[in-house]
């Protein structure tokens, strides 16, 4: 065995080099022990800073039993009992426990008050331990279950008065009793500073709550206005998301239902399940009915109502478990959503994709609280407003989809009801609009005095194009002849499609001698104009027949009938293209005016 170690050297080096390290890490094992142990030191308020974080500065010491009074706790002297507070602090506290904090602050004078803030308002109890002497203690209380008459202030996170002794230091000592783990940066803040950073978080909050409300109102006027269940169901989302965010951040707890702290307690998860069951819904009816998705549109309608009715019975949950079901639901609704909305765009759905954009920062603000409550510790500009951030980015996105999705739904109603009225090759009009139309033109000209023009006209070569110009679809013809009278036409003007080869024009007075006389050949030369794509005497010849309201008549159905009559009449390839009823045109006007 001696040759055996002599003849390996390797492994002599291997083990002394084992040694050494061990030795080190047990070493510097000792030493973190050792500092980890060591006492906090006091705080001095007197100096420059305007605020200081308690990690390192504090102890704190888990409450098994969650039932130690202060005179128990102070009484616990020994170093194995009290532990140092990091400066990323995560409160590890199950339900009936209670985390205790020691903090030593120095004796003097200060100019302005302190306070001892907690930025994360659903901690369920805060209560701060400030000794006046003879073992008598004054005790001040803040969080979700503690009534607004023993509230020192009605802030929207617990916010502690912290009063200095100007002659001897005192030993402060916090009691936390939460459910579940949080991760949260305890801190000793001037007035002065915590005015500034108030100041800062009131018009984020403004910005927030402005900008919601006013998207509500938006999109239920406009669901309400267009009948469009998305938008409604999207106002109803946004209305439920806001009460969570202010139940979150604490604002409800001062504005809304500052003596309700049982509901105060559980309405963040009750307001979450509810604002996901409705998100729910809202994806469903938004996305397109596409076949091949219709099984995953079920389980968001299951998803849905699962989370209706685990905000009905979120009360009767125990509250170690609400936040862990939450989690878990709330994932698992966002996934949801995530795929459906991937799903139907990959299916065609031209909305989806931005739904889809819109539903990644609500995955952001799912996991980042979620995060903090399992005692994660992230920036404290980040989380504190994270679900308020994240949650009100999506709303433009959102709005903006679904109020593109509802114009086209409308347009597509529009197009649906106005078939009966339009016709679908040209877009113009069809006989009945004409003919109500007509009638109310005659009898505006009648009211007013003056004469209008009702004019019928007939593409006269239509079977000489289909025969001579078969090669280049000669059934455009009546198309490109409604262009060109539309183009002919004033805004206030009638054009309408009659037949497959007949067009009604209404022209609006006053109608002068000079206007009567040019508006037929007018339409007759516009129609004869050779068109840039088509070969040479593929053009329209027209012929047009017309009559001076209300000399002529004033029964639209007659006039269309008699007008009807004279292009009958007409050969069809007449040299003469204008025609009107009865006596001349000098005779008709003059007796009109």
């Amino acid at each position: 065995m001696q040759n055996a170690g002599i003849m390996n050297p390797g492994n002599n080096a291997l083990n002394i080099t084992r040694r050494i390290c061990v030795g080190l890490a047990l070493l510097l094992g000792s030493l973190i022990g050792f500092q980890g142990r060591a006492a906090a030191l006091p705080l001095n308020l007197n100096s420059q800073t305007s605020e200081m974080s308690l990690g390192g500065l504090a102890t704190q010491w888990v409450d098994e039993q969650g039932n130690a009074q202060v005179q128990d706790v102070a009484r616990l002297d020994g170093p194995a009992s009290w532990e140092p507070l990091n400066d990323l602090a995560a409160f590890r506290v199950r339900d009936g426990q209670a985390v205790w904090l020691r903090f030593e602050v120095l004796a003097g004078r200060v100019d302005k008050p302190w306070f001892l803030e907690l930025p994360y308002a659903p901690v369920d109890e805060m209560t701060l331990y400030t000794p006046t002497g003879q073992g008598v203690w004054a005790e001040t209380r803040a969080g979700d279950r503690v009534a607004t008459e023993q509230r020192v202030n009605n802030f929207h996170h617990p916010l502690l008065p912290v009063v200095v002794s100007p002659d001897a230091n005192r030993v402060f000592f916090v009691q936390l009793k939460s459910p579940h783990t949080f991760a949260a940066t305890l801190r000793l803040v001037r007035q002065d500073a915590l005015l500034a950073s108030y100041t800062g978080s009131i018009l984020l909050l403004g910005g927030y709550f402005g900008l919601l409300l006013l998207s509500i109102i938006v999109a239920g006027t406009l669901g309400c206005a267009r009948r469009d269940r998305p938008l409604q169901l999207f106002a109803v989302y946004l209305l439920l998301m806001g009460l969570t965010g202010a139940a979150l951040d604490g604002v409800a707890r001062v504005y809304l239902w500052p003596t309700w702290p049982s509901w105060n307690d559980c309405a963040p998860t009750t307001l979450a399940y509810a604002v996901f069951a409705c998100l729910g819904v809202l994806v469903h009816s938004a996305v397109v009915g596409i076949p091949q998705i219709v099984r995953v549109r079920r389980l968001l309608l299951a998803g849905s109502a699962l989370g209706s009715a685990m905000a009905l019975a979120a009360a009767w949950v125990p509250a170690h478990l609400r936040i862990e079901l939450l989690g878990c639901y709330m994932l698992v609704q966002t996934a949801l959503c995530l795929w459906v909305t991937l799903r139907a765009r990959q299916r065609g759905d031209v909305h989806s994709g931005g739904l889809f954009l819109a539903l990644l920062p609500v995955l952001l603000a799912v996991l980042l609280p979620m995060a903090r409550a399992m005692g994660v510790h992230l920036p404290a500009t980040l989380v504190d407003h994270s679900v308020l951030l994240f949650t009100i980015s999506q709303v433009p996105v959102v709005l903006l989809v679904l109020m593109r999705r509802s114009q086209q739904r409308l347009n597509q109603q529009g197009r649906l009801s106005g078939l009966d009225r339009v016709d679908a090759a040209t877009g113009l009009a069809l006989e009945p609009v004409f003919l109500e139309r007509g009638a109310r033109m005659v009898a505006r000209c009648q009211r007013f005095g003056h004469q209008g023009l009702v004019l019928l006209v007939d593409i006269a070569n239509a079977d000489r194009i289909e025969r001579d110009f078969e090669q280049h679809r000669p059934n455009e013809l009546p198309v490109r002849v409604a262009a060109r009278l539309a183009a002919l036409a004033r805004e206030v003007d009638v054009v309408a499609r009659l037949s497959g080869r007949r067009f009604g024009l209404l022209v609006e007075g006053p109608i002068s001698e000079t206007d009567e006389a040019t508006m037929g050949p007018r339409v007759v030369a516009s129609c004869l104009m050779p068109f840039a794509d088509k070969p040479e005497g593929w053009v329209a010849r027209v012929h047009v027949a017309y009559a001076l309201v209300p000399f002529d008549g004033t029964d639209m159905q007659e006039l269309v009938q008699r007008l009807s009559e004279v292009l009958q009449g007409v050969p069809a390839d007449s040299a003469k293209a204008v025609f009107t009823l009865g006596p001349s045109r000098e005779t008709r006007f003059r007796a009109a005016a």
